[in-house]
């Protein structure tokens, strides 16, 4: 005798002549996959397969457990695995593929341009409709809307305020699409921003240029990549270019010019991982200013 619930606890694949016999027993013969059979044990489990008395007597001719076919009688044909087991093996596939395809269709590209040909033709707009992961295209031509920005302690004014984590933003290049207005903005006693991150985001700024603001980029912890772009002042002494706090940041590829007053970058406390690759540093303002607490900030590839 052949004890079935062995095989039913332990999920062992039993030989190929015990599993004819549990074939046997439980389906009139027919060969069965072993999920089929699985299935049938543990249904049986506490039932006749488990006990001792549901086994075949080999002197009687016939089956306790099963359709009860007779010795001798021929077995029913075998068959395949019916539509019912196929679609067991399929829609799990298919869900996996449709929320793969979610998931890379969930990351949008708004445009903006001024020509009324994109989403938007302010970028402030375009940011509050986008979502964590969102490319914002910017077309050519001057955008110098401001909008505010409430910080705990102050509220300035900004051409983009950055409210969603892990935004890019790529310009049509540099000269090409310019952040700022056509003379410089710097109120008496205000600090107005190109762009402007108080919460903490990572982000990214391509190919574009900022000018005639006060601080160019303001960028408060989270982290930054910064390439292709242009930052020019307007010979005030209190021009800022780049205002970071970050935990980590990449300036590539950029030109800072302070013109005849003012600061091309200031790095401040308690910032870290700040790498400048291939950027330059002009005009007769200071140079780049980076705090005693900052922890990894690398300018040996920029020129002054």
């Amino acid at each position: 005798m052949v004890d079935l619930a062995v095989f039913s606890l332990r999920r062992a694949r039993p030989p190929v002549g015990v599993r004819k016999e549990v074939d046997r027993r439980l389906f009139g013969g027919v060969e069965r996959t072993g999920s089929e059979r699985l299935g049938a044990r543990q249904r049986r489990l506490f039932g006749e397969v488990r006990s001792r008395s549901c086994c075949h007597d080999p002197t009687s001719g016939s089956g306790s457990v099963g359709s009860g076919w007779q010795r001798g009688a021929r077995p029913p044909p075998q068959t395949k695995a019916g539509p019912d087991m196929r679609n067991k093996l399929i829609i799990p596939a298919l869900i996996l593929v449709a929320l793969s395809a979610t998931v890379d269709a969930s990351a949008r590209t708004w445009r903006v341009e001024l020509d009324g040909s994109g989403d938007h033709v302010d970028i402030q707009p375009a940011v509050e409709a986008s979502a964590a992961g969102d490319t914002i295209l910017i077309g050519p031509g001057r955008f110098d809307t401001f909008h505010p920005v409430v910080a705990p302690a102050w509220t300035e004014q900004t051409v983009i305020w950055v409210t969603r984590d892990n935004l890019t933003f790529i310009g049509a290049g540099q000269g090409v699409t310019i952040i700022g207005p056509t003379t410089y903005y710097g109120p008496l006693g205000r600090s107005p921003k190109g762009v402007c991150s108080i919460d903490g985001f990572s982000g990214v700024v391509r190919n574009l240029s900022i000018e005639n603001i006060d601080t160019g980029i303001y960028w408060w912890r989270g982290s930054l990549g910064l390439e292709d772009c242009t930052i020019t002042g307007g010979n005030n002494q209190s021009f800022g270019g780049l205002a970071l706090w970050p935990y980590g940041a990449t300036v590539r590829n950029c030109t800072i010019d302070t013109r005849f007053a003012g600061s091309s970058c200031i790095v401040g406390a308690v910032s870290r991982d700040i790498l400048f690759e291939n950027c330059t540093f002009k005009g007769f303002g200071y140079g780049p200013t980076i705090t005693d607490s900052t922890q990894n900030g690398d300018s040996s590839a920029a020129n002054f």
